[in-house]
């Protein structure tokens, strides 16, 4: 009975994990690709464009994994307003690990998120500035920003016998969410 139930938690979980791949990369690139890399014992068909609107891609001032110079969220601000005009609103911003770790050490938001929480201009502008997760979203609620999100889905993927992780979330995107 264990041997069966084993094969279908398996089976069963492996759907699962298809299904969160491609939700994650349609969400993140408003594209979905079957490829012979991610699905390697079925069908290839490439890339199926969801037809996402031109204008629902937006680029930030400044790359974020330029600390000195970005605005993080001066972009988001912008955005967050630009959308609001036209009737629209986000509680939520979906973001890969490596984006958020860019966001939190942009100068822009050491200083905003550092004064808002009372540090001093030293702790604020060190390496190490005691921000988190929880303290750059409760700053987000205040100003009426959508929140962080941290999205890690890694799908493991076997090809003759050898499993190789993929993310399908784009690091570079953040997914805004209604």
């Amino acid at each position: 009975l264990k041997l069966i139930w084993d094969d279908l938690k398996y089976v069963t979980e492996a759907v699962d994990k298809r299904l969160d791949y491609t939700v994650a990369e349609a969400i993140s690139t408003g594209t979905i690709t079957i490829t012979a890399d991610n699905n390697p014992d079925g069908i290839v068909v490439g890339t199926i464009e969801l037809e996402m609107p031109a204008e629902n891609k937006i680029n930030a001032s400044t790359d974020w994994s330029d600390a000195a110079n970005s605005k993080p969220i001066t972009d988001i601000t912008n955005l967050v307003n630009g959308a609001y005009a036209k009737g629209k609103t986000f509680a939520k911003m979906l973001i890969d690990n490596t984006a958020f770790l860019q966001f939190m050490q942009s100068k822009e938001v050491k200083d905003t998120v550092g004064t808002f929480f009372g540090l001093s201009a030293a702790a604020r502008n060190s390496q190490t500035a005691p921000l988190t997760s929880d303290r750059i979203n409760e700053y987000m609620t205040a100003a009426k920003l959508p929140i962080f999100e941290i999205v890690d889905i890694r799908v493991p993927i076997e090809k003759d016998g050898n499993v190789s992780i993929l993310q399908p979330f784009k690091a570079a995107n953040i997914a805004f969410i209604p």
